[in-house]
C-alpha cells in the first residue's frame, strides 16, 4: 500500500511530465491521460493550459486537441473550457468525431 506522499509524488511527476517539452509527445499525452484519470481536476487544467499555449509544437497541439475532443464528446469539458484554445487544438477538437 502506498502512502499519500507516495500518490501525490506520482501525481507531481506525471504533471511534470505532460509540461516538460524535452520529452516525445507521445510521452507527454500518455501522462497527461493517466493524470486526468487519476486527478481528473488537475489534468484538466494542464490540459486546456497547454491546449491555448501557441508555443506548443503542432504534434502536440494536435495531440491534446484529440484529448479535448474526447473529453467534450463525454461532456466532461464545456465549449466555454475551451475558449481560449489554440487553433490548431481547437480544430482537432472540434473534429473529433466517436
Amino acid at each position: 500500500m502506498t502512502s499519500d506522499n507516495d500518490y501525490l509524488n506520482a501525481l507531481n511527476q506525471m504533471a511534470f511530465r505532460v509540461r516538460d517539452r524535452a520529452n516525445q509527445v507521445t510521452d507527454r499525452v500518455g501522462a497527461l491521460k493517466s493524470l486526468l484519470l487519476h486527478d481528473p481536476t488537475r489534468g484538466k487544467q494542464i490540459l486546456l493550459e497547454l491546449a491555448s499555449d501557441e508555443s506548443e509544437s503542432n504534434d502536440f497541439l494536435e495531440a491534446v486537441g484529440d484529448v479535448l475532443g474526447r473529453l467534450l464528446w463525454a461532456g466532461l469539458v464545456s465549449e466555454f473550457d475551451t475558449r481560449d484554445l489554440t487553433e490548431v487544438a481547437s480544430e482537432i477538437m472540434f473534429e473529433w468525431k466517436p
